[in-house]
């Protein structure tokens, strides 16, 4: 149901400036400001694309990606960015009614190769707008603007409701709000942090220091509380599947963060926060996630390591005084997302099974080879046969030449192709089409037999590095 689905996001949203501090005690980090400027500076480093350009090479990547590119540098840069954050939050005392805004100024200087550097400058933008004081008329309202987007983008998240998810969405909000400002919620989440956390506090300053085991003492304390909230908006069996699920879970052993750890600093001015940065050390061990999750040794000899340092510097300004610039959308400068959605929620849902069943909408699949050849994309013909047309198809090899037969082919019923030839016949007529090639056993085509004879749409084929596979797909019409 879609205000399921919108929940989580919603309630991120309303607790983006909840863990500003306002004062100097110890529950300063529980403390929402509803009203203050925020300008931030952030940095972003990788620091061990040495090692692990070297777990990449075990696992195979192309050979041929470091004709194109110095891989190391490469990598070092592409995940190394700096740049600003302006945000700005006016926010009811009750949560009921809000405008936020976030907008980010980045600049990335990636070089991938001894002769191409790029210097990349781009921004982001979010604005949320939200009114839940009129139960007949709530708004709420999502603006963005992407680097590769010329226009805003406009959701109207109420448009896209009826009447009954609109007042079902309305009372789920109420009880968020009003469990985000309960001092039970407030407390419980204090102690853990005084719990596992290095806290230090006075009149005019505070820090916080957090180093691998306080952070999984903190997650696996967290995970049920949060658990038992979502469970009010989930049937009786989907909570107790889910708490049991829980019951199951603990994160031990697993290194997400480095020596360093997580150190966050406060000033306070007049009683209030003026200044804080955040220096975080990630260093996420992949070989010991993977080892944990599957109870499998790490096969590969890289750790699988990845190291990044994460900086920011803030100062918090306009407590009480902030007024959120929300841009002027028009019909010429923006695109509906809403209106899109729209159209899409009144197509069907499901397609019959005796309308157009063979062959099927997606055709595809996950195999160890995708062969490129004079720039073309070739697929396994079996495969992909068998998934678009499943047991309705037949496939016959004898002397090098392949008979394909199915009565649900499009103007034809039969195709004959030969290894090595560029001769295809449709039940006894010749075309042509490029090469057919026999690799590993694996008889393989290009796309292009599909796209021009079978009248389908190459939708993508891409190399999942971590798992090794390539995958592939087709739409058909």
């Amino acid at each position: 149901m879609l205000t399921k689905k919108v929940m989580s996001f919603i309630i991120a949203v309303i607790m983006v400036f909840a863990a500003i501090p306002i004062n100097a005690q110890t529950d300063f980090m529980f403390e929402p400001v509803y009203n203050c400027t925020e300008d931030m500076s952030f940095e972003m480093s990788f620091d061990n694309s040495k090692e692990f350009v070297a777990l990449l090479k075990e696992m195979e990547i192309p050979e041929e990606f470091e004709i194109f590119a110095d891989l190391e540098k490469f990598l070092e840069t592409l995940f190394s960015v700096e740049g600003k954050i302006l945000a700005q939050a006016d926010v009811s005392e009750d949560m009921k009614k809000a405008q936020i805004s976030i907008v980010a100024d980045d600049f990335n200087s990636i070089d991938f190769n001894r002769n191409l550097k790029m210097d990349i400058t781009s921004k982001l933008g979010m604005w949320f707008e939200y009114d839940f004081t009129d139960n007949i008329n709530p708004v709420f309202e999502i603006i963005y603007s992407i680097p590769f987007m010329e226009k805003y983008v406009h959701m109207d998240i109420f448009d896209i409701m009826t009447d009954e998810e609109k007042a079902q969405f309305v009372s789920i909000m109420f009880a968020t709000m009003e469990k985000s400002l309960d001092s039970d919620t407030k407390d419980f989440f204090m102690e853990i942090f005084e719990k596992h956390a290095d806290i230090d506090t006075s009149l005019s300053r505070a820090t916080i220091k957090i180093d691998n085991d306080a952070l999984v003492g903190i997650v696996n304390d967290m995970i049920p509380y949060i658990a038992n909230l979502a469970g009010q908006y989930l049937s009786e069996e989907e909570k107790m599947a889910m708490l049991e699920s829980i019951d199951s879970f603990k994160i031990e052993n697993i290194k997400l963060l480095g020596e360093k750890g997580i150190e966050c600093k406060y000033n306070f001015k007049n009683g209030k926060i003026s200044k804080a940065s955040t220096a975080v050390d990630i260093s996420i061990d992949f070989s010991e996630i993977y080892t944990s999750v599957t109870g499998m040794e790490w096969y590969f000899e890289s750790k699988g390591n990845l190291d990044f340092t994460f900086k920011t510097d803030t100062v918090v300004s306009k407590i009480g005084s902030t007024k959120v610039n929300m841009p002027t959308i028009t019909d010429e400068n923006t695109f509906s997302l809403t209106e899109k959605m729209k159209e899409d929620m009144t197509y069907p849902t499901e397609i019959p099974e005796e309308e157009n069943a063979y062959p099927h909408w997606y055709i595809g699949g996950d195999v160890n080879k995708l062969p490129v050849i004079d720039g073309e994309i070739y697929v396994p013909l079996r495969m992909t046969l068998e998934s678009g047309y499943e047991d309705t198809v037949s496939i016959a090899f004898e002397k090098g030449v392949i008979t394909v037969s199915c009565e649900y082919f499009p103007d034809f019923k039969t195709m004959k192709l030969t290894n090595g030839s560029s001769k295809v016949y449709f039940d006894g007529v010749e075309k042509k089409t490029d090469s057919v090639v026999i690799q590993d056993g694996t008889t393989y085509v290009s796309n292009k037999l599909f796209t021009e004879y079978f009248g389908w749409e190459f939708s993508s084929a891409y190399y999942d590095m971590l798992s090794n596979i390539y995958n592939y797909s087709f739409w058909a019409e």
